[in-house]
């Protein structure tokens, strides 16, 4: 019943991540008062642009103080995807939804430490209007949105990558993390998962564990077929979907699938009967 349920819950993130949607986890509330920003924002020891377009070893940026004034406005799209840590892909377009609640004029303003990351722009078609983010190259870079009476309503780091569709490649930077975490279960109080990557020449292991609705589950085996995946593109959601096979027999868990977004920023683990949980990566250093 417990996986049924997560299955259900994820497949909405996985219709919605990185669409014109909003995300089945929300963002978190602010923690903070708007204040002016200084480059001591960053919690990565990292500048914001100083990673080339291929370079492997962008780990990505994050902020101490994001800020959303719920009070004032609510946030829709990817935004809500880039409050869960979501990265977005240089080459797509990305739509947000900001609506501020107690001013007629609806215009909003938008800044980045770094403009090279990304940009804004705002479409208008037919009398409709569309609020687009457009990732321009590799890095990582604070972002803030003002009202139309230049009031700051949303602070937070987004991260960009160049798509490496290379699988080699891919994996060379999946293995830089030292663990794998899983999102979902963890946001939802329900347990946990992780699981750590291993690979010698022919074969790439995967060693996962976690605990859910109190179940525990000892650490299991599962391997990545490399040469059997099917690449697959809804909108702004696409990865890269491998087959897998069990190693370990006394378990419950029976993973299928591990599909790789092409942000390499998340990874969809799934059983026969859904998806398990999605993951993230953690660095120990």
């Amino acid at each position: 019943m417990k996986k049924q349920l997560l299955f259900t819950l994820l497949t909405l993130t996985l219709l919605t991540a990185c669409g014109g949607t909003t995300s089945s986890v929300a963002s978190s509330a602010p923690v903070s008062s708007p204040s002016s920003t200084t480059t001591s924002e960053v919690s990565s020891s990292t500048s914001d642009s100083s990673y080339s377009d291929f370079d492997l070893s962008f780990r990505g940026i994050t902020i101490d103080n994001v800020y959303e004034d719920y009070s004032s406005a609510s946030f829709g799209g990817m935004l809500e995807d880039i409050g869960i840590g979501a990265w977005m892909v240089v080459g797509d377009e990305y739509t947000i939804n900001v609506d501020i609640k107690d001013l007629s004029d609806q215009t909003i303003s938008v800044e980045f430490d770094d403009p090279s990351i990304c940009e804004y722009r705002l479409d208008e078609i037919d009398g409709q209007k569309s609020q687009k983010l457009i990732p321009l190259k590799t890095g990582g870079t604070t972002m803030r949105i003002y009202d139309a009476n230049h009031d700051l309503i949303y602070r937070n780091a987004i991260n960009c990558r160049v798509a490496i569709r290379d699988i080699d490649t891919m994996f060379e930077v999946l293995y830089q993390a030292d663990y794998w975490a899983g999102a979902f279960s963890s946001a939802a109080g329900i347990g946990y998962y992780r699981f750590s990557m291993s690979s010698d020449e022919n074969h790439n292991i995967i060693t996962i564990s976690g605990q859910d609705s109190g179940i525990s589950y000892a650490p299991a085996q599962f391997e990545v077929d490399l040469d059997n995946y099917v690449e697959s593109d809804v909108e702004t959601f696409h990865t890269f979907d491998f087959s897998c096979t069990m190693l370990t027999t006394d378990t419950s868990l029976n993973i299928t699938h591990f599909a790789v977004s092409l942000s390499l920023d998340t990874i969809y683990v799934s059983e026969d009967i859904g998806i398990l949980d999605f993951f993230r990566p953690v660095y120990l250093d």
